[in-house]
């Protein structure tokens, strides 16, 4: 069983129909920049229910937030392939501004080396996405198929948290199944949020830096001039030879070592016979 539920939302005054952003009422020590770049924010209490055995039951705290990212793009026999470098959440920047009704947030984010300026406006879109996420995610869950009345998310939240654990998982195994469950669930959710802004706005363009492939060949002149040098001493020390052998006068005998094979060939046949 699961149960998924968000903060209370931040209101001024006794107006109930007022945007605004949720208040952070956090239970773990998040970075400051962490909890004020955070468009999401659910707590989930979950637990085995088993009769056969003590209940375990667990809690965590689970913020979706803005961050910077910063892709490596490798093009090989025509397929790119993008993979991420590295992610930060640095606010370099912050400001709050009332327009009469709602009161907006804005904050320049950097990414790791402090490079690059990242403008974030809290904006009616973002309070909606928040909005659809309370409504997506909030509710219970549990296995029993006579108590089920989730969202189709929350089901799905509970059902892949649950995936692998039964009644007799251990208590460190369920603990590492089920975080394990819950990181690759919201990893794929922020995955497809990432990607639809990178894609949403056609008209935008994409700075970066594109390097190719290049190879050197790097040629350790020493080696080379030590063989030149061994070549240049044997053709001068054949060619002096020659010189001084046709000064002296001695006939130089070409030797042939067929005479040798042949003599021994004739040896074995005269062995056989």
């Amino acid at each position: 069983m699961a149960n998924i539920s968000s903060p209370l939302r931040q209101h001024s005054g006794d107006d109930d129909d007022e945007v605004g952003i949720p208040k952070r009422r956090t239970l773990s020590e998040w970075d400051n920049d962490v909890a004020a770049a955070t468009i999401a924010h659910f707590f989930i209490i979950y637990s085995n229910a088993s009769p056969n055995m003590k209940t375990r039951f667990r809690a965590l705290e689970m913020l979706w937030h803005f961050c910077v990212q910063t892709y490596s793009v490798q093009v090989k026999d025509g397929v790119d392939e993008t993979t991420i470098s590295a992610s930060s959440v640095k606010i370099v920047s912050s400001n709050s501004t009332f327009d009469g009704e709602n009161e907006w947030d804005s904050f320049i984010l950097s990414d790791e080396t402090g490079e690059g300026s990242f403008n974030v406006t809290t904006s009616p879109i973002h309070v909606q996405i928040d909005e659809d996420f309370r409504h997506a995610f909030s509710g219970d869950w549990s296995s029993d198929p006579s108590n089920r009345l989730p969202s189709g998310l929350a089901y799905q939240l509970g059902y892949n948290l649950m995936s692998g654990v039964s009644a007799t998982t251990p208590d460190e195994k369920f603990d590492n199944l089920t975080w394990k469950n819950i990181h690759t669930y919201t990893d794929h959710i922020a995955e497809g949020m990432t990607a639809f802004l990178r894609t949403a706005d056609a008209q935008g363009s994409v700075e970066g830096k594109g390097f190719n492939r290049e190879t050197y060949m790097f040629v350790r002149w020493q080696w080379l001039a030590l063989l030149a040098g061994q070549v240049g001493l044997t053709v001068a020390f054949l060619v002096a030879i020659i010189i001084h052998t046709a000064r002296i006068g001695v006939d130089v005998v070409k030797s042939s070592n067929a005479a040798e094979l042949f003599a021994l060939r004739r040896i074995d046949l005269e062995e056989q016979v």
